[in-house]
């Protein structure tokens, strides 16, 4: 009867920012874990053989990735990722740890 569309109504809105509130929170933790997948798998590779150390778990890993974040960026990568799409920020979360631990994989042929 009215003009208003559906997509005006404020509980659509609502579950709609819930939405995607949730699912951005669900992509990073996805990214946390790949990421610390690969950190395992190198230092795996790299550290347990060259210093004689424990392999790390899971938790450890997400850890070290939270301080190697921390550390490297820089408030202007910052800036830049907020004005990069969605797209983009999913296809680097997804492909630079992949292409890290392809890298790391290929210099485990020279050990």
């Amino acid at each position: 009867m009215g003009d208003k569309k559906d997509d005006d109504n404020p509980i659509t809105i609502f579950f709609v920012v819930v939405a995607a509130v949730f699912g951005l929170l669900g992509l990073m933790i996805l990214q946390f874990l790949l990421n610390a997948w690969v950190i395992t798998r190198l230092w795996d590779w790299f550290a347990v053989p060259a210093l004689g150390v424990q392999s790390l778990s899971i938790g450890y890993a997400i850890g070290l990735g939270m301080l190697a974040l921390l550390f490297s960026r820089s408030k202007t990568s910052l800036k830049k990722e907020y004005r990069e799409g969605l797209s983009d920020q999913l296809l680097q979360a997804v492909f630079e740890p992949m292409f890290i631990l392809l890298i790391g994989w290929i210099v485990t042929w020279f050990l």
